[in-house]
């Protein structure tokens, strides 16, 4: 019986089979892992993919078309997340699996809020307007129920129409939400049911109207007015309106006063794909300093060896 040894040595064949329990570098400095060539990989590609994938889906046509699907796929995306903490917790796999749960949690909660959030302010609109009918030369005057274009996305007036600053009214609620008649003369209507509107561009007191394109002579359109949220208050500043200047608004539809309905609802859609692309970026941007910080800080640690069992008959 002698002293344990640091090494347990077999011979066969006249070779000898180190088997290494605790063996220090002959240098004296602890050795270093290796670079995992699949694990940088895998960290530095497959929450990009994630990411990618999310924000795009619920950033664009496809939440609008298939929203139940597009929440589905979100309930699976936290599925994955919990799978992969789970992994990393049980030391099963990998190092990498560790930042994996990590950078695949902060990319599913960036994605699907900040793609819900592209979605409801630039996407929507854009997609609800191209969905809803466009009418041409259409007569304020001559409307006999604003219900007949409740479909309506877009909407060419006649050339003699204007909007009627003169009946404009505010309704404060944090913003001031300012609106006023759209209308051909000054003969009065049996129902103003078309109506200008925008946010903190009348002074809410005196009858005035600076909203959308105003001053622009060739303005003689209206693109509807797709925050749902907005129009009750645009609503309460008609009724105001309507009890101001003892006139009737029956069915009032909401538009922004512009020159070209096109031009103006593509800039949504355009707005939606730049911050697609602004987030993708910056995603991209921090998981590549996020997962190289996590690759440094795992060279840097110390191997770690696991002991044999104990075994009397190794050493006798």
């Amino acid at each position: 019986m002698g002293s344990r040894a640091p090494f347990s040595w077999k011979f066969d064949n006249y070779d000898a089979v180190a088997t290494v329990m605790d063996v220090p570098n002959i240098s004296g400095k602890s050795r270093k892992h290796r670079v995992d060539i699949v694990g940088v990989a895998a960290i530095m590609i497959l929450p990009c993919i994630f990411f990618t994938s999310l924000f795009w889906m619920m950033s664009m046509r496809f939440h609008f078309s298939y929203p139940l699907a597009a929440w589905a796929i979100c309930a699976g995306g936290i599925g994955i997340c919990g799978w992969l903490w789970a992994v990393s917790r049980a030391h099963v796999r990998g190092w990498w699996f560790s930042y994996l749960s990590f950078a695949f949690t902060v990319a599913f909660i960036t994605a699907v809020v900040g793609g819900d959030f592209n979605f409801w302010y630039n996407a929507q609109p854009y997609y609800v307007v191209s969905n809803l009918n466009s009418y041409v030369n259409i007569d304020p005057s001559a409307l006999v129920d604003g219900q007949q274009y409740m479909d309506a996305g877009r909407v060419y007036f006649t050339k003699t129409a204007r909007v009627d600053a003169g009946k404009a009214m505010g309704f404060k609620n944090g913003d001031l939400y300012c609106v006023a008649p759209i209308v051909v003369s000054d003969k009065p209507l049996a129902s103003y049911d078309f109506w200008a509107v925008g946010k903190n561009c009348c002074s809410g007191l005196a009858p005035d109207f600076r909203c959308g394109e105003f001053r622009n002579p060739s303005a003689k359109s209206g693109l509807r007015l797709m925050m749902d949220k907005d129009r009750p208050l645009y609503r309460l500043a008609v009724m105001k309106a309507a009890s101001a200047y003892d006139i009737v608004a029956a069915h009032p539809l909401f538009f922004h006063w512009v020159q070209d309905p096109v031009v103006e609802i593509s800039t949504y859609i355009q707005e939606a794909w730049k911050w697609l692309v602004v987030g993708i970026i910056l995603h991209f941007t921090f998981n590549f300093f996020a997962a190289s910080a996590a690759v440094l800080y795992y060279l840097r640690q110390p191997v770690e060896f696991t002991k044999a069992p104990d075994d009397e008959d190794d050493y006798m």
